[in-house]
């Protein structure tokens, strides 16, 4: 037996804001009317991994998105816990990796590196300090782990000679 009903469909439909530019450059940011119309979904697929669209800095917070975003988050509080979990692991690696013996990064050649001459490396201090820029890694954060690990140096340096058997 046949009906005249078409069957239900339960699709949720994208509803941005009609001059929707899928490359995210152009038509962005979209005007406060639009924000607050379509705040909602655009939170939803785009305020992901520590990021957020230029619209919530620009009308919820009154200023410009900064360069790294994820540190400026974390420092507001306003990391969801994914974020925060997906973002200390990113963070910590890198500190890791920066704070690691005989640590380098290679010199883009657009900086003055040689391609005729291999890669030039830049090491030590400089290395660490472009690195952890470059991760972006908030300052409260830098700060305690650099603490913890001045810390674990001092007992390891301290236990040494000092009857602890543990240390030798």
């Amino acid at each position: 037996m046949a009906t005249n009903r078409t069957p239900r469909i339960s699709r949720k439909r994208w509803n941005y804001p009609p001059d929707w530019d899928w490359d995210g450059e152009i038509g962005r940011p979209y005007s406060i009317e639009d924000w607050r119309a379509h705040r909602d979904q655009i939170i939803q697929y785009e305020a992901v991994f520590g990021r957020r669209p230029p619209e919530w800095w620009l009308y919820e917070h009154d200023r410009e998105p900064p360069e790294h975003q994820g540190a400026a988050l974390y420092e507001m509080g306003e990391l969801s816990p994914d974020e925060l979990e997906y973002r200390m692991e990113f963070w910590r690696k890198h500190f890791d990796l920066a704070m690691s013996p005989h640590f380098a990064i290679p010199i883009p050649i657009s900086v003055g590196g040689d391609p005729r001459k291999g890669s030039t490396l830049i090491t030590g201090f400089e290395a660490q300090r472009q690195h952890l820029e470059w991760a972006g890694i908030p300052h409260s954060l830098l700060t305690r782990w650099h603490a913890e690990r001045r810390r674990a140096v001092a007992r390891r340096g301290l236990g040494k000679g000092c009857g602890d058997d543990s240390a030798s």
